[in-house]
């Protein structure tokens, strides 16, 4: 008399009664005698169905023979045997791991309620972005191995720029079959908050999640948070590279970079100076980058998507080609689950200081003194620049309006702003 557990069944076998043969056969459970199963004339073996995973049986095979009452002829008791089962669903728990302005990626680790009385071997998973329908996949996935989703974004309203919740379903795997789903969710918060008192190196992002690069010279690339991809728009208007502290400038009819040491960037003149757009709010974020005393902005000349296209200044349009989010990764959080950019980094050790001149008190600097050649030279110098800051401040007046320091500096026309250095 043997039995073998099954998937939410038992096989129960027996050899064949002795003569007179008998008619058929009953199955009873052990412990309560109730009847499971039958089996005809000469049969050797019958399956039990309908058992629960988890539940541990016996079994006793009764011969019938015509004529005669059941409960005449029972065999001896099966060993007992664990009736197996399909898997439950499982836990699924989500954890953002790496995060960057045109990906999102989420760990997924996957566990065990009810195994099914089978040791679980995989699973299957899909993650899914709510907001914008992608969804990463894996099947088969060793059980016990964590999965990563790479959710791609290419839109201001996307998991990278705006934030939303993922969802995650997997499937557990045994020998008995696949299980039932379970799933889990997160929510993925926005990046950190822009605000241009703060004078931090961001990355001006595109409205399809690539990043303006130094190299090649002013082009979308993938964003990486390397030092060409990052820059520090200042409340006094100038727009400052990472690599080297030079500004963007719109001198003529495209955009370009003054040195530091330049007479542009060093003095912050107009050609260095941007106006922002929403104006007078220093946290608005997408922005847009208009030259001072001009009409063009800081645009996209082609796909916001594409890797590799120019960006240069173009009329305002105020839309998709000229308006940029200022990205500021997540401290600690690298922008890929390889690991951090090697720049990325130092995005928190971004400099409030401006060009030359601009260091603080007390830091080391070499001075050169020069004695003037006559007082009448200086004076004509003077007037001259003044004549010149003058025509400045009436080419593009700006409201005051704020109490604090740096709001005034941010409402001052440039000519004022530049007589008002910090």
């Amino acid at each position: 008399m043997q039995a073998q557990a099954g998937n939410g069944s038992a096989t129960v076998s027996w050899n064949a009664a002795p003569v007179p043969p008998p008619g058929g056969y009953r199955i009873l459970r052990a412990d309560t005698r109730a009847e499971v199963s039958t089996a005809g004339a000469g049969a050797g073996s019958a399956i039990v169905p309908n058992l629960p995973a988890g539940l541990r049986i016996a079994f006793v095979v009764e011969a019938l023979h015509p004529g005669v009452g059941t409960g005449s002829f029972p065999s001896g008791s099966s060993p007992e045997v664990l009736v197996f089962g399909t898997p439950g669903g499982p836990t699924v728990a989500l954890q953002v791991v790496a995060r960057g302005p045109s990906s999102v990626t989420v760990r997924a680790t996957v566990g065990a309620v009810n195994d099914g009385g089978r040791p679980i071997n995989s699973y299957d998973i899909s993650v899914r972005s709510d907001i914008s329908g992608r969804t990463a996949s894996g099947n088969r996935v060793p059980f016990g191995q964590t999965f990563d989703a790479v959710l791609p974004c290419d839109a201001l309203f996307d998991l990278c720029l705006s934030g939303g919740t993922v969802t995650a379903t997997a499937t557990l795997y045994s020998d008995a079959g696949a299980g039932a789903p379970g799933s889990g969710s997160a929510t993925v918060d926005p990046p950190p908050p822009f605000n241009v008192f703060n004078n931090q190196f961001v990355m001006f992002v595109s409205m399809g999640g690539k990043c303006m690069d130094r190299n090649p010279f002013l082009t979308l690339q993938e964003c990486d948070g390397s030092a060409e991809q990052l820059w520090v728009p200042r409340d006094l208007g100038d727009l400052l590279s990472q690599v080297d502290r030079s500004c963007l400038q719109h001198e003529g009819n495209n955009l370009g970079l003054s040195m530091a040491t330049d007479g542009n960037c060093r003095d912050r003149d107009d050609p260095v100076r941007w106006v922002h757009f929403p104006q007078n709010n220093p946290t608005a974020n997408p922005r847009h980058y208009r030259g001072e005393g001009r009409s063009g902005c800081i645009a996209v000349l082609g796909d916001v998507r594409t890797v590799g296209t120019r960006v240069d200044l173009v009329g305002c349009a105020f839309n998709d080609q000229d308006r940029w989010f200022m990205y500021t990764q997540p401290p600690g959080l690298p922008m890929a689950a390889a690991g951090l950019a090697p720049a990325a980094a130092s995005q928190a050790a971004a400099a409030t200081s401006g060009p030359a001149g601009d260091a603080p008190l007390g830091a080391p600097a070499v001075a050169v003194l020069l004695l003037p050649l006559g007082f009448g030279l200086v004076r004509r110098l003077r007037r001259a620049r003044t004549l010149r800051l003058q025509t400045a401040s009436t080419a593009q007046p700006r409201r005051a309006g704020r109490t604090d320091r740096r709001g005034r500096l941010w409402q001052l026309t440039s000519s004022q702003a530049r007589r008002r250095r910090p």
